[in-house]
């Protein structure tokens, strides 16, 4: 019995070694592809408004960023002008709000991704975008890839010990026989 317990442990702690490891790897490439994705965003948008700002168009820059309702993980757009005067803004929802000029940096945590990207045209710098992005879609991955990691884990378990039984029983019954005779 210590046999097919020590397997089964053994079997387990690789399983959960392997599948943190992949694990890990999703989540870090699953956030580099949305790092990419809302830095690509951003440049394609930028390019867009950034006639506008020439021009000082503030409807036609309004209806730009208005692109950001077919990304539904965006939470806010913000459109700065080259005197860091806030000339658009898109809000998933109503309570939303554009941070101060001053503030307005890249940065990407657990709970959201912010990228500030500058707005040129023919070189000069004309405005800022800045976007905000909720990261639960992330999060559910995570919550997802545990869970089934978990499962996995548990599953083998108890394929390991099942086996290791019938194992120890075809190895044990035969010696046990030679023993009584």
């Amino acid at each position: 019995r210590k046999l097919v317990v020590i397997t089964a442990a053994s079997t387990s702690a690789a399983l959960l070694l392997a599948g943190g490891g992949f694990l890990a790897w999703d989540v870090l490439a699953f956030r580099t592809l949305i790092q990419r994705d809302l830095a690509y965003q951003a440049r394609v948008l930028g390019a867009n408004i950034a006639p506008a700002l020439v021009f000082n168009d503030e409807r036609a820059i309004g209806e730009a960023i208005s692109a950001f309702e077919l990304s539904p993980r965006v939470v806010t757009a913000c459109v700065y002008g080259g005197d860091r005067r806030l000339v658009a803004t898109y809000h998933r929802e109503r309570s939303g709000s554009c941070p101060a000029a001053s503030s307005v940096d890249s940065s990407f945590t657990w709970q959201y991704a912010r990228f500030a990207m500058p707005i040129t045209y023919a070189g000069s710098r004309m405005g800022t975008l800045f976007v905000d992005r909720d990261l639960a879609d992330d999060q559910e991955r995570m919550l997802i890839g545990i869970a089934t990691v978990a499962g996995l884990i548990v599953l083998c378990t108890l394929v390991a010990l099942a086996v290791g039984a019938l194992l120890q029983r075809s190895i044990v019954e035969p010696m046990l026989h030679l023993a009584e005779t």
